[in-house]
């Protein structure tokens, strides 16, 4: 039977979707990179206190006062993602900064592109460590946070494309991880799912960040993207702040029912053929 809508209700629909993060906290890797800011900015704009984190490289404390200028609650924390046993204690950190700790997410990420016969172990272990590994390990100490102190927590993990589709150009270590992200994503949504914690995931495709004007200085350059954006029906890269929405759906009651998903953002790339032809 079809559920009853009452026309008089301000959305038609009692109950409506709420996007809203007020009074909620949460964590966020790589929050320096394009996509990772841009997910710092959006959270705070719809009510959660951010913590940003990133590699002591990076200038957190500029995210931070960008935030907190806009009149966000906000705090860094400066970690190399690569320290496992100093990934666990992020989590801590949060608590003890917000007091509880709602919303995590895994953004962070690193592409250390080789030719297959170039590359080494050194370099994919790398990768697996920051990319896989410390998704786990932050979601694991999140989630033994919620058990023992209770309360909601989504998990967000920032996969790629190339967790589903093969890019080549030497992205095979970058590729592989992104694919066990993926089922990390599904097998934490299944394990967790009666604890009422959440774990799902997006699948950016290329997003317009400054290297690809530097890229396009060459020739060569010039064709690969070409090449690339020839495989996106909207005709065009993403921007870092196109993966805010789907993130504040994920992190939010919106998506109360949603766990175990992964979420391409990516202009349609994955649903064209290898072999098929867009028009332009």
């Amino acid at each position: 039977m079809a559920a009853h809508i009452d026309p008089f209700h301000p959305t038609g629909l009692p109950g409506a979707p709420s996007f809203d993060l007020t009074g909620r906290s949460a964590v966020v890797t790589g929050g320096c990179g394009p996509i990772g800011r841009a997910i710092c900015h959006g959270l705070a704009h719809f009510g959660a206190s951010v913590m940003v984190v990133d590699h002591p490289s990076q200038d957190v404390k500029r995210v931070v006062e960008e935030l907190e200028a806009a009149g966000h609650r906000s705090v860094g924390h400066t970690l190399d993602l690569l320290d496992t046993a100093a990934t666990a204690r992020v989590i801590d950190v949060a608590l003890d900064a917000f007091g509880s700790l709602e919303i995590l997410v895994n953004n962070a990420g690193i592409n250390l592109k080789s030719d297959l016969a170039a590359s080494t172990i050194e370099a994919w272990n790398e990768m697996w460590t920051v990319n896989v590994t410390s998704a786990f390990v932050l979601a694991r100490a999140a989630a033994d946070a919620q058990g023992s102190r209770g309360g909601s927590l989504s998990i967000v993990n920032t996969s790629s494309i190339a967790g589903s589709s093969a890019l080549g150009r030497g992205n095979i270590g970058f590729s592989a991880t992104k694919a066990a992200l993926n089922e990390l994503t599904r097998e934490l949504a299944v394990e967790w799912g009666p604890r009422g914690i959440r774990v799902n995931a997006i699948q950016p495709c290329q997003v317009e960040v400054p290297g690809f004007a530097r890229m396009a200085e060459s020739d060569d350059g010039r064709e690969t993207i070409a090449r690339m954006v020839g495989g996106i029906p909207l005709g065009r890269f993403a921007k870092p702040e196109e993966m805010v929405g789907a993130v504040i759906f994920l992190a939010s009651d919106a998506s109360s029912m949603v766990t175990g998903t992964v979420i391409p953002i990516d202009g349609g790339n994955l649903a064209l053929n290898a072999g098929g032809t867009v028009p332009r």
